[in-house]
């Protein structure tokens, strides 16, 4: 009972924090006089106001709302890979918004990113630790998460659906193309070959 209570507890947290970005990008636009980014706040509150806590409906919804939650995870130490993007986004995904999506996934990638430690030297100069050292210790540390940057958020694209077809889709070429184009070294990509792929099927 006490599991089950603490995790209501930590899933309200993550509501109330969106809850904050709602309230905050709201009083943003009342005082925004370019009429486009009025309208680009306004829709930001919309969704931090329905997301988490409800489920989503646009790809931005989903978006949104993974990263909210892979927010929580990260910050409380408990690392865990972002997963099979394409399929989980796939719903959501409009061909006529192909353009607009595209560009919240490459910003998505560098908000993710934005840990990203590009100068070797910042490592000794943050905390005064060897290179790569002192892992899980502090977590000051995670910031040096091993020399690939990486932080363990990986995200995996293409192999087979649960039923044994092609699982490559309108996502994975989404994905694909975000990265080309963002070239950032975190969140790392892994990609699932089909087996008929292999066989030229």
């Amino acid at each position: 009972q006490d599991f089950y209570n603490a995790v209501k507890i930590s899933c309200q947290a993550v509501i109330d924090y969106a809850g904050r970005f709602s309230e905050l990008s709201k009083e943003m636009s009342l005082a925004e006089k370019d009429p486009m980014r009025k309208a680009e706040l306004n829709e930001i509150s919309r969704i931090c106001s329905k997301v988490p806590a409800k489920p989503a409906n646009t790809f931005h919804e989903a978006l949104q709302s993974i990263y909210f939650f892979h927010l929580a995870l990260n910050s409380s130490m408990s690392q865990l890979s972002l997963g099979r993007l394409d399929q989980v986004l796939q719903p959501y995904y409009k061909k006529e918004n192909h353009e607009k999506q595209q560009e919240l996934f490459e910003c998505f990638l560098i908000k993710c990113a934005e840990r990203l430690i590009l100068d070797s030297n910042t490592f000794v100069k943050q905390d005064h630790l060897d290179f790569g050292s002192n892992l899980l210790t502090i977590p000051v540390p995670l910031d040096q998460w091993s020399e690939s940057n990486e932080f363990l958020q990986n995200i995996i694209i293409g192999g087979q659906t649960r039923d044994g077809k092609n699982a490559v889709n309108d996502c994975t070429y989404l994905i694909l193309k975000a990265f080309q184009k963002t070239k950032l070294y975190t969140p790392t990509l892994n990609a699932r070959i089909y087996k008929e792929q292999l066989d030229g099927g």
